[in-house]
């Protein structure tokens, strides 16, 4: 009796451990308004040349990673001092994303992936590039609203054209 009970639970265990576990699930409703409003926000501020409303919205950790512009940078500091140039030439650029696709990955940690067009007003023509970002939002017992720590945005010479 104790083996059968001991072998039907080494079964047990066996199937879980070897039973696929989904990574990602695509987001309730109510997250998936949540964390578009969250997104919209970051770029709002990232237009209107807002560093302290688009770094409120971002993880004061050393952990936080912003990658770009074949760039990867770590920590509040280095990010702010990074992204320093894209708040102070706002007025030059504009961003703007479409749907937001949101997925769960855990309990805490949401990922938001949007397609982004970019457009860079020069001296002669705007020049817009198309592309997509990332951002990974996470929260826990320190932070109430989810947090940015760590987004990642690509922009290409495909799909690049000129605005008349």
């Amino acid at each position: 009796m104790k083996f059968a009970f001991a072998r039907t639970c080494l079964i047990a265990l066996s199937l879980s451990v070897s039973m696929p576990v989904a990574a990602q699930e695509m987001a309730s409703q109510s997250l998936r308004a949540e964390i578009t409003a969250e997104v919209q926000k970051l770029v709002a501020a990232a237009n209107a040349g807002d560093a302290d409303a688009f770094f409120a919205l971002t993880s004061n950790s050393p952990d936080l990673v912003i990658a770009g512009d074949g760039r990867i940078t770590h920590g509040l500091s280095d990010v702010r001092a990074n992204l320093g140039e894209l708040f102070v030439a706002h007025k030059q650029y504009q961003w703007k994303i479409a749907a937001v696709e949101v997925l769960t990955a855990g309990s805490n940690v949401v990922i938001a992936i949007a397609p982004v067009q970019f457009t860079a007003i020069g001296s002669e023509a705007a020049v817009q590039l198309t592309g997509a970002m990332t951002v990974v939002f996470a929260r826990n017992w320190f932070w109430e609203d989810y947090k940015v720590v760590h987004s990642h945005r690509s922009t290409g010479k495909i799909g690049v054209a000129v605005v008349e």
